[in-house]
């Protein structure tokens, strides 16, 4: 499940003994607890956040990655010359370090300069050098996950284009995406986006 909203109800032990614990809210835990006769009910929301599961070719390496948002986060498309190079797909998610977790498999890390002299370690699958994700060092605990690899690839939308400048000519622009001609401007970004100064 990516993006259900669970109800819960504490409830306190009554004719049919119903354990006081957190429960479901089902059409049953509610008869339940009305024919307890332990008012006051309280509804309190559990969110749960979406999960995504990565891959690389071979299956050597695994990872899931855990979103800021109960529902599927939506694709970046980045027409950068370095993805394009590098490979993994020109989709891109921007998460945190703490949001990726290696469930398979140790990764092998490649680390080059970008055009603004900032170091990017790519992190990928050494045996089939499949990408699961890059890291700006400018950009803090910023990753940019590669979202072609995912699971769940298929399903998730399409929110905004980068680098649209770099964009081969026959690539079609993706309707009701935003365009930005370079990276996208830290307001643009969302919680993760924050970028360092260089000393």
């Amino acid at each position: 499940m990516y993006w259900p909203k669970t109800l819960y109800l504490p409830l306190v032990d009554g004719p049919d003994s119903i354990a006081n614990d957190r429960l479901p809210l089902t059409p049953y835990t509610i008869i339940a607890a009305l024919r307890s006769r332990q008012p006051p009910l309280f509804l309190t929301y559990t969110l749960k956040m979406a999960t995504l599961h990565g891959q690389c070719h071979c299956g050597d390496l695994q990872w899931t990655v855990t979103s800021d948002t109960p529902a599927l986060p939506s694709h970046i498309i980045c027409h950068c010359r370095s993805c394009k190079l590098l490979g993994g797909g020109c989709g891109i998610l921007l998460t945190s370090i703490s949001a990726v977790r290696f469930e398979r498999g140790t990764p092998k890390v490649y680390t080059y300069y970008n055009s603004e002299g900032d170091r990017v370690h790519c992190t990928f699958c050494s045996t089939c050098t499949t990408h699961a994700y890059h890291r700006d060092e400018s950009r803090g605990d910023e990753l940019q996950v590669r979202t072609f690899p995912l699971r769940e690839a298929g399903i998730m939308g399409v929110d905004k284009e980068i680098n649209v400048g770099e964009r081969f000519t026959w690539v079609k622009k993706v309707d009701g995406a935003k365009n930005f001609e370079n990276w996208i401007p830290a307001v643009a970004r969302g919680r993760h986006g924050r970028r360092l100064s260089r000393h």
